[in-house]
C-alpha cells in the first residue's frame, strides 16, 4: 500500500489513494445519507460550511431524495477555506471517514463504497467562482446561501436555487438521466468548442488566464 502525503500549511496527512474505487453504480442512498450528516457535523463543529450542488442539490431540491442514478455525493466550498478543511481529515477519521482522492482543488472522501466530493470553487475575475473541472459558477451561487430540510437535516443551498438550477441545467424540472450539469456548462461546451477550433490560440490564451487568475 503506497501513501499519498497531504501537506498542509506544515500539518502532514496521508492516504491510500486505492480507496478510490468508484463503481459509478446507483447511490446508496442509506450510507451517502449517514456520510453527508457526519460531514456537516464536521464541518460544524469547526465554524465551516458546505453548499449542496450539481446533482445532490437537483435531487434535494425537485425530488427531495438523492437522484435514483447519481452515483456520488457534490458539495461546493469556498477555496479559501481549504486548509481548514483539511486540517478536518483527522476528524472526519474519527467518523470512519477516508480522504480518497485529493489533487489540490478536488478532495474526496469515502465511508463504506459511498463517495462524497468536495469542489473547492475559487474566485474568478470579479462576480464568478470556477473549480477544477472547468465549471464556472456565480459568486453568489457559493457565499448567498438559505437553509433546507434534505432528509431530516439542514444543509446550505444557493439562495436562488432556481436561478442555479436552470444557469447550470436548463430545463431541470423534467427528470432527464441523459442531463448533466458539466455536459450542460455554457462555458465548458465553449472552451472545448474553441480548443477544437483553435488549440494553439487556446494553449497561449490558457496561459494568460492562468497568470491572471
Amino acid at each position: 500500500m503506497k501513501l499519498i502525503k497531504i501537506i498542509n500549511n506544515g500539518n502532514i496527512y496521508s492516504y491510500d489513494p486505492e480507496r478510490f474505487k468508484p463503481s459509478y453504480k446507483p447511490i446508496n442512498k442509506k450510507e451517502s445519507k449517514l456520510i453527508l450528516e457526519d460531514c456537516l457535523k464536521v464541518f460544524n463543529n469547526n465554524n465551516l460550511e458546505f453548499v449542496l450542488c450539481m446533482g445532490t442539490l437537483l435531487g434535494a431540491y425537485r425530488n427531495g431524495d438523492f437522484i435514483d442514478w447519481d452515483y456520488d455525493i457534490d458539495v461546493a466550498v469556498k477555496h479559501e477555506d481549504k486548509i481548514s478543511i483539511l486540517d478536518c481529515i483527522p476528524e472526519f477519521e474519527k467518523f470512519g471517514i477516508k480522504v480518497c482522492r485529493y489533487d489540490g482543488t478536488l478532495l474526496s472522501l469515502e465511508r463504506n463504497d459511498s463517495y462524497i466530493d468536495f469542489y473547492f470553487f475559487k474566485k474568478y475575475y470579479y462576480l464568478w467562482r470556477k473549480c477544477v473541472t472547468g465549471i464556472v459558477t456565480r459568486n453568489s451561487f457559493i457565499e448567498d446561501t438559505k437553509k433546507i430540510n434534505f432528509l431530516g437535516t439542514e444543509y446550505n443551498i444557493p439562495s436562488d436555487t432556481d436561478g442555479y438550477l436552470k444557469h447550470h441545467y436548463g430545463d431541470w424540472k423534467t427528470p432527464n438521466k441523459e442531463s448533466t450539469l458539466i455536459g450542460n456548462n455554457s462555458y465548458i461546451k465553449f472552451r472545448d468548442k474553441i480548443n477544437s477550433l483553435f488549440p494553439k490560440c487556446f494553449k497561449v490564451i490558457s496561459k494568460i488566464k492562468k497568470n491572471l487568475c
